[in-house]
């Protein structure tokens, strides 16, 4: 998910380079997500909400997301058009992701790219986790692919 198109479309493409399959969101999970958001958002996968996107959107599209059946993973991007604060994007990220509903969604991979000129460092999260925070979205597509197949490489019989 993210708030500009370009870096969505990299990072996917990206994931679909690294063997990673995008899948289309249910009418159910898309319909969640008509609920808020603009309705020059997109709402297929990847999310597009808009630069106009705060931290409200991105807290429900995380929780949202997380909940869904159909994704395994979530990254989120973010480029800072001005419109709103990185930190309060941040502490919303970590708070959906906190609160996520379901055993299920807790047990999702997150990963984020918050774009901005200052170096951002990883999300602290109260419980004392992080969420790895990549400098461009196709290093958050990389760094999932390759969690991916270490996932896959654990699960093979000995």
């Amino acid at each position: 998910m993210t708030n500009a198109g370009g870096p969505g479309i990299l990072c996917t493409d990206a994931c679909e380079a690294g063997g990673l399959i995008v899948p289309e969101f249910s009418e159910e999970t898309k319909h969640k997500l008509r609920q808020f958001l603009p309705a020059s958002a997109s709402v297929s996968n990847p999310v597009d909400m808009i630069a106009s996107a705060g931290p409200e959107e991105f807290r429900r599209s995380v929780d949202i997301l997380l909940g869904a059946d159909e994704i395994d993973a979530l990254i989120v991007l973010t480029i800072n058009v001005g419109l709103a604060d990185l930190a309060e994007i941040r502490g919303s990220i970590s708070s959906a992701v906190l609160t996520a509903p379901s055993k299920r969604a807790s047990e999702k991979p997150v990963l984020t790219c918050l774009m901005d000129h200052k170096k951002m460092a990883d999300i602290v999260v109260p419980d004392g986790e992080t969420f790895p925070n990549c400098v461009f979205p196709e290093d958050a597509a990389r760094v999932l692919g390759k969690m991916a197949r270490y996932a896959e490489w654990r699960n093979r019989p000995e």
